[in-house]
């Protein structure tokens, strides 16, 4: 198979802060590589090495009010071309919201479910997740996060709300070894 993968990140932010009672403004567009900012190199390119990864995931997914899904990270998942994903670890997780309004969240996280993976979250109790409710961006380019086929290999997510229905896109980046 010849798939290749490279991404390349830039982060950047921007706002404008004034006093009306004074007419001072400030407009300010920061980017990593500024001069505020040190450059951030977040690219990754094909391999299981260390900034690599050869599997892919990314998916909008809707889920339906108070439930949770879990995704599984060694089997469950599918590339884009349907080919089944094992990912032996996790590099990067960026969780989306469509259309944040303050009210949307989702947890993200072991969350005391059986066969959850650990991943960046310390540990694999009920109260151990991160709510999301714009986005979440986590990355670890150097060894990743490990999974264990069948006994730590999921990727929990729940949707708090009694009412609404949360849509989400979901990125994974990862290796098979």
């Amino acid at each position: 198979m010849a798939i290749t993968i490279v991404t390349s990140d830039k982060i950047v932010s921007g706002g404008r802060w004034t006093n009306s009672a004074t007419s001072v403004k400030q407009s300010v567009s920061i980017a990593t590589g500024d001069p505020v900012m040190p450059p951030i190199d977040l690219g990754y390119t094909n391999g299981t090495g260390t900034a690599q990864c050869d599997l892919w995931y990314c998916k909008r997914r809707t889920l339906a009010a108070n439930t949770t899904e879990s995704l599984d990270l060694r089997g469950g998942l599918t590339d884009p071309e349907g080919n089944a994903i094992n990912f032996a670890h996790v590099k990067r997780v960026v969780i989306s919201i469509l259309e944040p309004d303050g009210t949307k969240s989702l947890r993200v996280g072991p969350q005391n479910v059986t066969n959850a993976a650990q991943l960046w979250f310390g540990g694999t109790g009920a109260t151990a997740y991160e709510t999301v409710k714009t986005f979440l961006y986590k990355d670890e380019p150097f060894t990743g996060w490990a999974t264990t086929a069948g006994s730590a290999d999921l990727l929990p997510v729940f949707n708090p709300s009694l009412t609404d229905a949360v849509t989400y896109g979901i990125w994974v980046l990862g290796t098979s070894t």
